[in-house]
């Protein structure tokens, strides 16, 4: 075997110490293979995917996930407890910063912060795990010490946020997003995305036209105060304007001159597909992409295969459609969101199909 060459071999194109350094990654990398969910959750890497995701990260734990499939039940209950302390953790000041070093120093995780007894594991491990996720949280906190605040939420789950200058935020499942907390009346408010939310925008006190900008990777949303709902999980970019008035950037225009960006007015819907460059914009009915945050699930027209998409999204589940000619039925009505299994009954009742669903899986017959 090739990585048994390079190990043992003893040839001249390796030095010792780096030969040392990819035994311990390739041991590293095949030790998660026993890991359990407490495993997962003690583990500094996976913490720091979780709480802090990056293409790297991001690229290594899912081509890791695809060649072990039966381990995605334990990383999701432990992705699920990480977020869970994530959000109970207090953002600290710079004074708490410097006293949670002290406590990194010495090993141990600040007193004021407690354990939901809601978890199934056993609590001497929650104690142990969690003393483990606050010392990870406290490094990073330290390392970053700009005053971000970030918000996370597990697979279906929302979240509601107000702003510094009391614009709302609702967050969807499985989306992330993060501001600086130091906004001042006559400066840019800024956040930045990945996911879906649904923004609520105040507007400027005092006649200060200060602009709000929605930052997504490959779009910037310029709002003076409006409600809109973005959606960026993917490549592709969705806008929808419930009220005002936006103005779209797309981050890598190839003609920064002309056509930069793009103006939206209510009861459209604006969309940039990254990997093709193109723009493009409809007129749509609003509530169908943003009753989400209301608990509901709006279809007008809407493919089996485009909600395909939106559960595993939302929910973390994978979604088989057994039978081709399905992907296209089309679906009208409205359901409630509130759970999984409420939406999966209701689709079952509502639209004549037969929904199976096993373990991480569901699949959708005629």
């Amino acid at each position: 075997m090739f990585l048994h060459y390079l190990f043992d071999s003893g040839g001249t194109f390796f030095q010792h110490k780096t030969i040392r350094r990819l035994k311990k990654k390739y041991r590293r990398y095949m030790d998660y293979k026993q890991f359990n969910t407490e495993d997962f959750i003690a583990d500094e890497r996976f913490v720091n995917w979780v709480i802090e995701p990056d293409e790297i990260n991001e690229a290594f734990w899912n081509n890791w996930l695809a060649g072990n499939p039966e381990k995605k039940a334990s990383v999701e209950e432990a992705k699920a407890f990480i977020l869970s302390m994530n959000h109970k953790v207090v953002h600290p000041s710079l004074e708490a910063k410097s006293r949670i070093l002290d406590k990194i120093h010495e090993g141990i995780a600040p007193k004021e912060h407690r354990l939901s007894k809601s978890s199934s594991l056993p609590f001497a491990t929650l104690a142990k795990v969690a003393a483990i996720v606050l010392v990870v949280l406290g490094a990073y906190w330290y390392v970053n010490l700009s005053p971000d605040k970030t918000y996370q939420t597990a697979y279906g789950d929302l979240e509601q946020i107000v702003l510094p200058d009391g614009s709302k935020v609702v967050l969807n499942a499985n989306s992330r997003m993060k501001y600086t907390d130091n906004w001042k009346s006559d400066a840019k408010r800024e956040v930045w995305l990945k996911g879906e939310a649904y923004f609520d925008v105040a507007k400027s006190k005092d006649g200060v036209k200060n602009a709000f900008v929605v930052h997504t990777p490959d779009v910037d949303i310029n709002v003076l105060g409006t409600a809109f709902n973005v959606n960026a999980r993917t490549a592709n970019v969705d806008v929808v304007l419930e009220e005002g008035l936006v103005e779209i950037a797309i981050n890598n225009e190839v003609d920064t001159k002309t056509n930069a960006t793009h103006q939206l007015i209510p009861g459209y819907k604006a969309s940039y597909d990254a990997s093709a460059k193109s723009y493009s914009v409809e007129e749509v009915e609003t509530n169908v992409y943003t009753a989400w945050k209301e608990g509901k699930l709006v279809f007008n027209n809407t493919s089996l295969e485009e909600l395909k998409s939106l559960i595993e999204q939302t929910h973390g589940i994978k979604v088989k459609i057994a039978n081709k000619d399905l992907k296209n039925k089309r679906l009208d009505g409205t359901i409630d969101n509130t759970d999984l299994d409420t939406v999966l009954s209701a689709l079952e009742a509502i639209f004549n199909l037969k929904i199976y669903k096993k373990s991480n899986e569901i699949t959708i017959l005629k």
